[in-house]
């Protein structure tokens, strides 16, 4: 039995990592200004969005998901045909729109689908959706136990490997450390969020106080913070050594970077994470942070996540 993994162009695994592993991207729509394009993981088009974003700190950016239109074809034109059932791991829905699209389109796809069973080269009989109730790296995490299910267990149905993500997703850190924060800011601030007041800002800007920001299970809040960038991201790979040393749910732990990922990888407090967690069985992988993730936190943002 093929399964068809499928998810959106929000999730922050490394490109060259769901190529490998035949893992499929939803793109998602972005709008900057007049200028609008899907967002499809590209790496050179990501880091050129970040290069212009932080040259004009643009408040008429957003990302928006695939039309209900564009995920029913995408899903009879590109998996239909080629798996006998697909899982599709989208967005959390208290952010994006795009699970609730979805659900519209795997209905539609599925009627589709149907209405031409005679036609032996469509086999997709089974689309599971899942809300993963998470973002960014978090998705990624889920997508990373999700791929190595289906590879360890062949015939594994959609419905037991959602069972299992489930439960893992109530589980998911995800670790945010603007290097601006007036992106950060800003788009809280377009949410109706408190969570990052004038106080913090100026106190922030003045001082160069880099906050920590964790979201858990649709919460957001700040759990710690450094003296500059480089002393916050250093405090977060300590946070993430102690879960490491507490036991991971997952032996993954996800990181993207809303720019050049070298700026991350040459800190020592980087080697000293990687080196720990290979020593425990745990990969480290990183990515180019996708550009829904950037436009809320910003060029020269990192992301970190694992499940525990």
């Amino acid at each position: 039995m093929r399964t068809a993994l499928i998810v959106d162009a929000a999730c922050d695994l490394p490109t060259d990592y769901c190529l490998q592993n035949d893992i499929h991207i939803l793109p998602m729509g972005v709008v900057s200004g007049e200028q609008r394009y899907f967002d499809y993981r590209d790496i050179d088009t990501t880091k050129g969005f970040y290069n212009d974003y932080s040259h004009f700190r643009a408040t008429d950016v957003y990302s928006l998901p695939p039309s209900v239109d564009v995920i029913s074809s995408y899903i009879t034109e590109f998996i239909a045909k080629y798996y006998d059932q697909a899982f599709i791991m989208c967005l959390s829905s208290s952010r994006s729109k795009l699970y609730k699209f979805a659900i519209k389109a795997g209905k539609q796809a599925m009627q589709s689908i149907r209405d031409v069973r005679g036609d032996a080269t469509n086999q997709l009989k089974n689309l599971r959706i899942m809300d993963t109730q998470t973002v960014f790296t978090g998705q990624a995490v889920l997508a990373y136990e999700a791929q190595r299910v289906i590879e360890v267990i062949k015939q594994v149905e959609s419905q037991e490997l959602y069972e299992v993500l489930r439960v893992l997703s109530d589980n998911i850190h995800v670790y945010t450390v603007p290097n601006d924060l007036y992106y950060i800011r800003a788009r809280a601030n377009l949410r109706g969020e408190k969570s990052f007041g004038t106080l913090s800002y100026v106190i922030g800007r003045s001082f160069d106080v880099k906050p920590i920001v964790l979201m858990k299970n649709g919460t957001t809040s700040k759990v710690g913070r450094g003296k500059g960038f480089i002393e916050a991201v250093g405090r977060l790979f300590q946070m993430v050594k102690r879960a490491i040393d507490a036991g991971l749910m997952i032996n993954a732990v996800m990181l993207s970077y809303s720019g050049d990922t070298r700026e991350i990888t040459k800190l020592n407090s980087f080697r000293s994470l990687q080196g720990y967690a290979e020593n425990e069985g745990v990969k480290v992988f990183v990515s180019v942070m996708s550009t829904a993730a950037g436009i809320n936190v910003g060029p020269g943002a990192l992301s970190v996540a694992y499940c525990g």
